[in-house]
């Protein structure tokens, strides 16, 4: 019952910044700043308690090079772990890293299960595409895969990858505003 209050939550939440997204001209340019937030993964251990709430999507080490790995960490409230949003004309959206500029990456347009992710320049290549889901899921339309934390790790450092969507409390993600 926890989980399902949980997901009620924030799927309630993703839905207003989706609405927060697609407010705006209707005429956006190639893209159209909206809003600054912080991603969490939504992680249940296995006895149904809360998500751990200290897990945030970060860059490795705070980097702002081209091809650094996107990464779960520490929520510490650094830079690296603040994403902006972006509305393209088409209504897809980018993530851009409030401390780098760049964007979450799928590398050299590798749409296989289990690609990591990092951070690159922003090109508005398909691979640099994502959809908010109403059930707070992240997804590609190029691969038809989901922002995904491997296996639900609650390891600092595990790089985020690509995965079909399946389900799985690994790939739901909550959003806040800083």
């Amino acid at each position: 019952m926890k989980i399902r209050r949980l997901l009620t939550s924030a799927a309630g939440s993703l839905a207003l910044a989706a609405g927060l997204l697609g407010a705006g001209t209707g005429t956006a340019s190639a893209e159209t700043h909206q809003w600054t937030s912080v991603l969490q993964p939504i992680l249940v251990d296995p006895y149904g308690n809360e998500p751990r709430p200290n897990l945030c999507l970060g860059v490795l080490n705070g980097s702002t090079d081209n091809g650094a790995p996107v990464i779960i960490w520490e929520c510490n409230g650094n830079y690296d772990q603040k994403w902006s949003y972006f509305t393209r004309e088409d209504g897809s959206h980018m993530l851009k890293n409030y401390k780098s500029g760049k964007c979450l990456d799928i590398p050299e347009y590798n749409f296989n299960a289990g690609t990591r992710l990092v951070q690159w320049d922003c090109n508005g290549g398909t691979n640099q595409t994502w959809y908010f889901s109403s059930d707070t899921y992240f997804k590609n339309p190029a691969s038809g895969m989901v922002l995904d934390d491997p296996g639900g790790s609650r390891t600092w450092g595990t790089q985020a990858i690509i995965w079909p969507q399946n389900g799985g409390n690994n790939q739901y993600w909550q959003t806040y505003r800083f």
